[in-house]
């Protein structure tokens, strides 16, 4: 009786909803509250000071003939609340933080409710969509120091991500505009999206070249498609543009590595295995899978979200457009430096993996349906036990070999988040910064600053150095008006 009334109250259509958007919202929270304690990073005080130095537009030419051909992240650049406020501003950085971390999570919830509009299936259950993708990428978040709290690193590897979700959203709805005037609105919003979202880093415009060339087969059959092929030459301009910038060939020739095309092929062939089986060695995403699947055949036949099977008519298509993207990503820079892209470049190609899984599994669905086969069947009691091992999987921090170092080291980022929160940390953290800043304010020219003792999974990246000649402490000096400024060698360290 127990076990058919939980199993009642799990399977009733009126309950998941609400749960999943707790849950979303749950995952975001601890992300939030870490906002308040965090701090800027190293490009946080040096991209205000280049601004400080010369003006914007020939900034942005420097950096594209000289360092890098990322021309949307110096565009962006100008958002930065220092800039804005003219001056070192804390409580305006944790506000743009706290809102990058909100545009985020809404960007992903308006995203998967458009992609299911247009057909049958209720609001609460489009939005639940949404609070599923939440859920998923924030519980394993690669890097959230990356991603929210050096902002400079948001703006350059978050932002993107929100424009991919919101040309996604546009490009569903555009064949559903009958008015003229909007849907030419629309087709401007479409063409600055595609142009300008590529162009943020390396890893973007390999994802917009692997599109464009997988969509090529397809818009060839439909010569008429003339707004499609629009957007995929102006993605492919913009890859183009960024990946041929003269700054990319400076950086790398001042790096002096060299690689070979066979080693690069092999590393970059086991780095994407490495990465695929860590994304799904949780076992979360295909347990959910595997328990939406009943509906999503459900949703196939009843033609119920015409966007979403529009979007995935073609079965190959996302899961080609994925391999490529993921693949080319790791062998430009294992062909550049010999090095898989930086943590914060995965914050973008997991994002893409987890669209793309979605994209594909009703793509296969659709597929199925379309040759007659029948629904994937599963029981009550079968969809139970799916949850609580969904359950049971995200309090796992996947120690295989049961190794003692490992148990406890880490279970998700959500996790992480709440643990750096509740313990107290983040606001020892942020007392240790604290202190910092009222040396940096004091008369003094010459500044030596504390180490800090507290450091964080979710909000710390990386301290200052104990040479004062160092970039990092170089800008950060200047932003306070000092001469040099540099970080006390530790006692530990020094008694070595």
């Amino acid at each position: 009786m127990i076990f058919r009334s939980a199993s009642a109250l799990f399977l009733h259509r009126r309950f998941w909803p609400w749960l999943l958007g707790i849950g979303a919202a749950l995952c975001l929270l601890p992300f939030l509250a870490l906002a308040v304690y965090c701090h800027p990073y190293l490009d946080d005080y040096s991209v205000p000071q280049a601004l400080r130095k010369e003006s914007f537009l020939p900034y942005i030419f420097n950096t594209h003939f000289r360092h890098s051909g990322r021309f949307s992240s110096s565009l962006i650049s100008i958002l930065h609340p220092f800039i804005a406020a003219g001056g070192v501003n804390l409580p305006l950085y944790r506000l743009y933080v706290g809102g990058l971390i909100l545009l985020l999570g809404l960007s992903m919830a308006v995203s998967a409710y458009t992609v299911l509009s247009g057909g049958t299936i209720s609001k609460r259950v489009r939005w639940a969509g949404g609070s599923i993708l939440v859920l998923l990428y924030f519980l394993w978040l690669p890097s959230p120091t990356e991603a929210f709290y050096w902002f400079i690193s948001g703006l350059a590897y978050t932002v993107p991500c929100i424009l991919g979700l919101a040309l996604l959203a546009v490009m569903g709805v555009l064949p559903l505009i009958r008015q003229h005037s909007l849907r030419g609105v629309f087709w401007v919003i479409a063409s600055l999206l595609a142009f300008f979202a590529p162009a943020f880093s390396e890893v973007t415009a390999c994802i917009a070249i692997a599109g464009g060339l997988v969509s090529v087969p397809v818009l060839w059959k439909n010569r008429s498609a003339a707004g499609w092929w629009w957007l995929t030459g102006l993605a492919l301009l913009s890859a183009i543009l960024l990946l041929s910038a003269p700054g990319n060939f400076s950086r790398i020739d001042s790096m002096k590595v060299q690689v070979s095309v066979p080693h690069a092929v092999f590393t970059t062939t086991v780095a994407v295995a490495y990465m695929l089986v860590n994304w799904l060695g949780s076992g979360i995403l295909v347990l959910v899978t595997i328990l939406l699947l009943p509906w999503l055949h459900q949703v196939a036949v009843a033609k119920a979200a015409p966007i979403w099977q529009r979007l995935t008519r073609n079965v190959w298509w996302w899961p080609l457009f994925f391999g490529m993207g993921l693949y080319s990503s790791f062998l430009l820079t294992y062909l550049a430096i010999d090095t898989p892209p930086p943590p914060r470049c995965f914050n973008i190609l997991y994002l893409f993996f987890m669209v793309s899984w979605w994209m594909s599994v009703f793509g296969w669905i659709g597929y199925r349906v379309r040759k007659g086969h029948a629904a994937p069947q599963l029981s009550g009691p079968a969809r139970l036990l799916v949850g609580g091992l969904i359950f049971v999987a995200l309090w796992s921090n996947h120690d295989v070999p049961l190794e003692r170092l490992h148990i406890n080291r880490r279970i998700n980022t959500v996790v992480s988040a709440y643990s750096d929160w509740l313990s107290g940390n983040a606001a020892r953290y942020d007392q240790e910064q604290q202190a910092r800043y009222r040396l940096l304010t004091a008369p003094i020219p010459d500044v030596v600053l504390p180490p800090l003792t507290v450091k964080l999974k979710t909000i710390y990246f990386n301290d200052l150095s104990s040479n004062p000649h160092w970039w990092g402490n170089v800008d950060f000096a200047a932003c306070f008006g000092k001469r040099s400024l540099r970080v006390a060698v530790p006692a530990a360290v020094l008694a070595r």
